[in-house]
């Protein structure tokens, strides 16, 4: 797509160059007009042949100019093989110009004899358009060689614009995929204890629970962003999960306004980090863990109160710097982290779609 509208500006470029140079070249002929006379004898000063000639200057620079733009760029490449050695194909890129430049010179004498004339003679006209030559056909060279210039930079800033998108999916995909075994392995512990201590009512919730859960990492596997609406309704999935993991002992509230729920996060934010915080915190009747998700201007805010556990204490793990790598990646702004009065924050800034 990218390639295809590439290809179709660039023939844009040259036509719109051939056109500029074609009329700045026509223009000191078309001045003769606001001196002349449709009744003067004199051919140069008639506004008919005046207004002839300017017509087909016009249309003969016009004309030669998308020839020289045109072989230059597109067409002297496959007569100068890439196989070649550059001093070679230097030698032979001149002769062809030379070559279309004498035909072009002989055609142009030739054609303007039967049509506008050579009011001086073939002979001439030769001399003429071979010096009105000299100055065009350098021009139609150079916006040649400008417009490969530009055309190779901007498929260079194409491709590795491709290869940037493919590199950050690789990494997206990475780094959602070190989520899943941790989410996995918690969840199978949480249903053997609910399948062995709880009713049977209770199994089939949490297995439910689980499969809408699943569902949505399915769901959102390759997708880089959601809306926080979809992450809220997930988490209530997740909620009952946590519940049967740790009873009253895990209190989690939420307070995101409705214009916020449509803005968008990486998916499954709400799980590393809620997993992150009962990582690294006691959760017991004595010690329980209240969680906290409010938005706050341009921010969603996590919070959570700080009870360490001894053999984990304040590290962040991978879970944190997994979801700033994320943040970095896909929208170009920082998560901000903050420890005061015992409470663990984490800004998430918001994306807006």
């Amino acid at each position: 797509m990218a390639f295809a509208s590439l290809k179709k500006y660039e023939h844009t470029f040259i036509v719109v160059a051939a056109l500029t140079i074609a009329l700045l070249n026509t223009l000191p002929f078309f001045s003769g007009i606001f001196t002349a006379s449709d009744s003067a004898s004199n051919p140069f000063f008639n506004t008919g042949f005046i207004l002839r000639r300017s017509l087909w200057q016009f249309g003969h620079a016009f004309v030669s100019m998308l020839l020289f733009i045109y072989f230059n760029y597109k067409w002297a490449p496959y007569l100068t093989p890439a196989r070649l050695s550059k001093y070679i194909r230097l030698i032979l890129l001149i002769l062809y110009n030379l070559a279309l430049l004498y035909a072009l010179l002989w055609a142009t004498v030739a054609f303007a004899e039967y049509t506008v004339g050579n009011p001086f003679g073939m002979r001439y006209g030769f001399f003429f358009y071979l010096w009105k030559y000299v100055l065009l056909h350098p021009l139609g060279v150079l916006i040649a060689y400008a417009l490969k210039m530009i055309v190779r930079s901007k498929i260079i800033e194409i491709e590795n614009y491709r290869l940037k998108e493919e590199n950050l999916s690789i990494q997206l995909k990475t780094l959602q995929d070190q989520v899943n075994p941790h989410f996995l392995f918690n969840t199978l512990n949480t249903l053997s204890s609910v399948i062995r201590l709880g009713s049977k009512e209770e199994g089939l919730k949490f297995v439910d629970d689980l499969s809408n859960v699943y569902r949505y990492i399915l769901d959102t596997d390759m997708a880089r962003l959601t809306k926080v609406r979809s992450e809220l309704k997930f988490l209530e999935s997740y909620r009952y999960m946590l519940e049967k993991r740790f009873g009253k002992n895990l209190i989690l509230k939420t307070d995101i306004s409705q214009e916020v729920k449509e803005s968008l996060i990486p998916p499954m934010v709400f799980q590393l980090l809620l997993e992150n915080a009962i990582k690294h915190n006691q959760i017991s009747q004595t010690t329980p863990l209240l969680i906290s998700i409010v938005n706050d201007n341009n921010y969603i805010i996590f919070s959570n109160n700080i009870n360490y556990k001894p053999d984990v204490g304040n590290k962040l793990g991978l879970g944190i710097p997994n979801l700033m790598k994320r943040y970095e990646l896909m929208a170009a702004r920082e998560v901000i982290i903050q420890q005061k009065n015992s409470q663990f924050i984490i800004k998430l800034p918001l994306i807006h779609p």
